[in-house]
């Protein structure tokens, strides 16, 4: 735990106090729960788990090149700068393989991108829950993410998982999905993979939650 600022240390009281006093409280995985549980010495009796929604299977389109899609925040967290450098460095071992960063693309572009991409990959630092893998999935394109992430126990004999502090990881993991025999494989686990979470599962699961206080 780094050395907190006086603004930070305000922020942080304020945070515990909303959130100790609330009637209750919903994550979207397991793994954010723990850490809030944890850092801001909640009662799990009023935490409460409603996942992201998960939709039906949409067309897959056969890419034309081996690009590799990240789509998000140009923010530090990103790890992006890590994220080239491994690249740089896989490319070496074959020019084909393309990083393409998008951001601020709007929703309909970026899915009708994911369907015509290649693999998908997002190195955070951390991530909770992001909907940029579950709509890849959605595609049937496999993805690299970071293993820091409240999706892991959910998808980790589905997708590829890194380190993201080690950039060989990163570098290696792009190299092995470049391979057509491992990127079929990864691609018929995701086809394989059929959970689905409907906004009318959702809403009903807030209204259950409701119903408890």
């Amino acid at each position: 735990m780094p050395k907190l600022s006086l603004k930070q240390k305000i922020i942080f009281f304020l945070s515990k106090f909303v959130l100790k006093n609330c009637t209750a409280l919903v994550f979207s995985s397991e793994w954010q729960k723990n850490i809030f549980e944890k850092n801001y010495g909640l009662d799990s009796k009023k935490s409460f788990i409603i996942e992201n929604f998960y939709g039906e299977k949409i067309a897959s389109i056969k890419p034309r090149e081996k690009n590799f899609i990240f789509a998000g925040r140009l923010i530090k967290l990103k790890n992006l700068e890590m994220l080239k450098d491994a690249f740089k460095e896989a490319s070496k071992k074959d020019k084909g393989i393309k990083l393409e960063i998008v951001e601020n693309l709007p929703h309909e572009n970026l899915i009708k991108k994911i369907q015509k991409s290649y693999a998908i990959i997002l190195p955070s630092l951390s991530e909770i829950s992001p909907n940029f893998i579950l709509e890849a999935i959605s595609a049937n394109k496999p993805f690299i993410m970071t293993k820091e992430t409240g999706l892991y126990e959910k998808l980790k004999n589905t997708g590829i998982f890194i380190n993201p502090m080690d950039k060989e990881d990163i570098k290696a993991k792009v190299l092995f999905l470049d391979k057509e025999k491992n990127y079929y494989e990864y691609k018929n686990r995701i086809a394989n993979f059929n959970f689905t979470h409907s906004w009318q599962e959702i809403a009903d699961e807030f209204l259950e939650v409701y119903k408890k206080l």
